[in-house]
């Protein structure tokens, strides 16, 4: 890397040089910290002083509460990632459960006694129009919960006196 000596930075400063030269020192400024240093130091107490009253009032006020917004924005968006990571975690987990149970028949035996179910339902919780019946609700929970304990034990559906 090629470095610019002292003469060459004071004519930048100065603006004493032509265009093309001057975004090449620029550029430059931007890749060698040496030269930075070596530039920077150019600068006097009286230069910063007046920089610094060209300087808005509340400048460093107004760049901090800036900051303070892009790292706010840069959360929120790192959340929503997350969020659509997860996401599409739940959405393999439910599609890979849904395989298991494919491939495990358990779908097919629901499909297949199924009408069985209902009509065993039905037969039990027959209803005459003039009575009503408050327990119905809690007497098909009883019974899909033998169900499906016949099920996990047995492997079917049905009565535990069947098999």
């Amino acid at each position: 890397m090629k470095h610019f000596d002292r003469s060459a930075w004071l004519l930048y400063k100065q603006g004493s040089i032509k265009k093309e030269k001057s975004e090449q020192l620029e550029q430059h400024l931007y890749e060698c910290e040496e030269c930075q240093e070596a530039f920077l130091s150019l600068i006097d107490e009286t230069q910063i002083a007046a920089a610094g009253k060209m300087l808005p009032e509340d400048f460093t006020g107004r760049v901090m509460h800036d900051l303070a917004e892009e790292k706010s924005a840069a959360r929120s968006k790192q959340r929503m990632s997350e969020k659509k990571k997860n996401l599409i975690i739940y959405y393999v987990a439910a599609a890979s459960i849904t395989i298991v149970f494919v491939a495990g028949g358990l779908f097919r035996s629901l499909v297949y006694t199924g009408p069985q179910v209902l009509a065993s339902l039905n037969s039990q919780l027959s209803i005459t129009s003039s009575q009503t019946d408050y327990k119905w609700p809690g007497r098909i929970v009883d019974k899909v919960a033998k169900m499906i304990n016949n099920y996990e034990v047995y492997g079917r559906f049905g009565n535990e006196e069947e098999k």
